[in-house]
C-alpha cells in the first residue's frame, strides 16, 4: 500500500510541476508525504526506519522549498537522503559485524548467507551514492525540467533495482527452522 501512495505522491509532484510550477508541486509532495508518514505511525502500517525518514525529509525538504521559494532544498534532498542511506548501511554493517539485510531478514524469520547480505548491502550503498552523485550533477548543471524528468523516473529505476536485489536475494533465502 505504501508503495502505491509513494507512486501517487511522485507523479502529483509531476504533473502539479507541469501547470504550476516546482513551489506547489514541493507543497503538494510535502503534505502527501507528510499523510504518509502519519498514516505509518498511527495506523501502524508497516514501514521501514529508512522509509519513514526518507517520507519526513521529503515532508521537510518540500515545505522549505515552498516557504522559501527556493527549489534548491527539493533538488538537494534526494542527493541528502541517499548519501545518508549509504552511510547508515556501512555504518551498521561495520557496529554490527553483520550485514543489513541478513539481519533484516532474519526479523522475518527467513535466512540468508551473510555474504550475500553482504553483496546487497555494497550493492545498494553503491547504488545509494551514484544516485546521490547523479542527483547533483543534474540540478547543478541542467535545467529544472529536466531534474524533475529524472527525479519522476527515479522512482522507476529505483523500483527495478530494487527488484533485482530482490531477486538475488531470494535465490538463496530460507525460512529459519525452528528450535526442537
Amino acid at each position: 500500500m505504501l508503495e502505491i501512495l509513494q507512486l501517487i505522491s511522485t507523479l502529483s509532484f509531476f504533473f502539479v510541476y507541469y501547470y504550476y510550477g516546482i513551489y506547489l508541486a514541493s507543497l503538494v509532495v510535502s503534505l502527501l508525504s507528510l499523510v504518509q508518514f502519519l498514516l505509518c505511525a498511527f495506523a501502524r502500517l508497516p514501514s521501514t526506519t529508512m522509509s519513514q525518514s526518507n517520507l519526513l525529509l521529503l515532508s521537510v525538504f518540500g515545505f522549505a522549498t515552498w516557504f522559501f521559494n527556493n527549489p534548491l532544498f527539493i533538488q538537494w534532498k534526494i542527493s541528502i537522503i541517499n548519501l545518508g542511506f549509504a552511510l547508515f548501511l556501512s555504518i551498521y554493517r561495520h557496529m554490527k559485524n553483520e550485514a543489513f539485510f541478513t539481519t533484516t531478514f532474519r526479523s522475518s524469520r527467513l535466512q540468508i548467507p551473510d555474504v550475500v547480505g553482504r553483496q546487497a548491502d555494497n550493492a545498494l550503498v553503491l547504488f545509494f551514492l551514484v544516485v546521490s552523485v547523479v542527483n547533483y550533477w543534474i540540478f547543478t548543471n541542467y535545467s529544472e525540467a529536466v531534474w524533475v524528468n529524472f527525479k519522476t523516473a527515479l522512482l522507476f529505476v529505483n523500483i527495478i533495482y530494487l527488484a533485482l536485489i530482490t531477486a538475488y536475494i531470494s535465490k538463496h533465502m530460507q525460512p529459519m527452522s525452528d528450535p526442537v
